[in-house]
């Protein structure tokens, strides 16, 4: 039986979408198929240099190797971003696109999946009036012709209504679903330009925190004087003082019915998709309940300490310091495999870089397998990368794919395989790729041979081998008759190697050792000049001038004369 493969496209992955990606996921295991996530780590309305580099992220997914797409539109929040994808859906996808969006009527040729929360908002609603007797109550709602902000101001609607309350426009303000349109409200408020509600329903968690604590300045009680709810459960809500009542979405659900969705346009056979369910109307303190959920807070609780713990092994671990502290390709990828026990419950990870001068293969540096084989420097095609990472798997996969750039400058992707329970959203993974980004571009600048190896190819482990032999002092001063000692092979094979698989001749590349270890020798100022000539493998001082001119931008005299005024301004 076929294995269907499909790709679902995010913006950001963040706490509002994390579930929907679940339920996503384990649909999708449930029928044996395999998920690639692709998403960015920030997202901004001002195409900056940053922003420009993770996007290109969507113009590298290949189409071609996918039975279906699944576009995340409704968290996306930058219509720049959103068209852009889009477009690239539009141009280079051939297979069925299910979009998740916040606007059913927005028909741009895919099949839209749109889930209303209405009669969720609605029960969060008629439970401040059945439990806690209140009836003067406004909603703060989203931005205005937004599906979501709409439907749930309906659910507003239809509560108040079925009890026989008011709920006329001037009860419903206009918010954002951010922070600031709740302090305004709560300003208002306090400063009685409008009149004090009895409650106020807010359209989301972080608006309802902002509420309170707008609110909390102006000496308006949280609940005694005025009752707030929030809406999405996230763990903002808990943190609050008071803990927010708010709704649990069953995102999940809605998940796995996007993904029965999607199924059943790229299968021959077909699923039932059910209805999704009700939710969970979580009862904290903010609502007058005068307790806090005890599961939810406990829940919410686990998590922060356990990216706390994550964090703080994270920190202890000098990743930064150790990757930008290599000094070749080599040095930076054995670094990585080093440092992967710092992501926190992963099964797989992968690091692929584009070759610069053919962006059409791709290398990926490193494979790492939990509790396997470790494989380094496979070149493949770009077109060919997922069915290689693919090769020989029995058992269906689930791959994250992140931007590995530099601003505009996009090198390539971080992969990773999780479990269900996957742990991304700490904020760790972001800045451990940023790390690995960093690293890669100060090498590409300022190392001699930059990133020559994903230039030239991927240089062979005998090869490998031979250059870290040839970092010895007493090796590189002896010079091209030492390595090919090393090597075993001959000169003509030894050069052309070299030159396939690091840009530079034998000759070269240890000038450039001899040179590195002179420059040692002048920041100590021990000796003479003429002497560190030699003492670095050089036998003729004016081409040792020469060298190192070419190198440094100036000759040995300036150089141990800039770094001994140096030394003495610092002392």
């Amino acid at each position: 039986m076929k294995r269907y493969s499909a790709a679902v496209i995010l913006g950001q992955l963040n706490h509002n979408n994390s579930e929907l990606v679940r339920g996503i996921i384990s649909q999708a295991q449930k029928l044996d198929c395999n998920i690639s996530v692709f998403y960015v780590f920030s997202e901004c309305e001002d195409e900056i240099p940053h922003q420009s580099g993770e996007e290109q992220l969507y113009s590298k997914i290949n189409f071609d190797v996918y039975d279906g797409v699944i576009f995340e539109d409704a968290e996306i929040w930058t219509d720049r971003m959103r068209e852009k994808i889009i477009d690239i859906l539009n141009r280079k996808c051939h297979v069925p696109v299910v979009r998740i969006c916040s606007d059913p009527s927005d028909n741009i040729g895919f099949r839209s999946f749109c889930v209303s929360s209405r009669k969720h908002f609605s029960e969060l609603v008629s439970h401040l009036i059945d439990v806690h007797d209140l009836h003067k109550i406004y909603c703060l709602a989203g931005t205005r012709g937004n599906f979501t902000s709409d439907e749930r101001t309906e659910g507003y609607k239809d509560a108040m209504r079925a009890h026989g309350l008011e709920a006329g426009e001037d009860c419903i303000f206009d918010g954002d679903f951010w922070v600031d349109a709740a302090a305004r409200l709560g300003k208002a408020i306090g400063t009685g330009s409008v009149e004090r509600p009895e409650a106020v329903v807010c359209v989301n968690d972080y608006s309802a925190v902002s509420l309170i604590n707008t609110l909390a300045r102006y000496d308006i009680r949280i609940p005694e004087d005025i009752a707030v709810t929030g809406f999405d459960a996230v763990i903002d809500s808990m943190l609050s003082i008071p803990t927010v009542t708010t709704y649990l979405f069953p995102n999940i659900q809605a998940g796995q019915k996007c993904f029965m969705r999607l199924f059943n346009l790229i299968s021959d056979r077909h699923i039932h998709e059910p209805e999704i369910g009700s939710g969970k109307l979580i009862c904290n303190r903010s609502c007058g309940c005068g307790r806090s959920d005890s599961a939810f807070v406990t829940k919410h609780k686990n998590l922060i300490v356990s990216r706390q713990k994550y964090s703080e092994k994270f920190e202890s671990g000098n990743m930064n310091e150790r990757l930008m502290s290599a000094a070749d390709i080599n040095e930076l990828v054995d670094a990585i495999d080093s440092l992967t026990y710092l992501i926190n419950g992963f099964r797989r990870y992968v690091l692929c870089v584009y070759n610069p001068s053919d962006t059409g293969k791709i290398t990926v540096l490193l494979d790492k397998n939990e509790g396997s084989d470790t494989a380094k420097y496979l070149s493949v095609s770009s077109d060919d990368l997922e069915v290689s990472l693919l090769r020989d798997r029995e058992e269906s996969h689930i791959l994250f794919y992140s931007p590995v750039h530099f601003n505009e400058q996009f090198l390539g992707f971080s992969i990773i395989e999780y479990d269900i329970d996957f742990e991304i959203l700490s904020g760790v993974y972001r800045l451990w790729n940023k790390n690995i980004s960093d690293a890669l571009m100060y090498l590409k600048k300022y190392s001699e041979n930059g990133l020559s190896c994903v230039t030239h190819g991927c240089i062979p482990v005998w090869m490998r081998d031979v250059m870290r032999e040839m970092d010895k002092p007493e090796n590189f001063i002896e010079g091209l008759p030492r390595l090919l000692e090393l090597s075993h092979m001959s000169q003509e094979h030894i050069t052309r190697e070299f030159r396939r698989y690091t840009g530079l001749s034998p000759t070269q590349h240890i000038n450039s050792l001899r040179l590195s270890y002179a420059a040692g020798l002048l920041d100590a100022a021990k000796e003479p000049i003429t002497q560190i000539c030699y003492m670095s493998g050089f036998n003729n001082l004016g081409y040792f001038y020469k060298r190192f001119r070419e190198k440094y931008g100036c000759s040995p005299g300036r150089y141990l004369s800039l770094h001994k005024n140096t030394k003495c301004r610092s002392q």
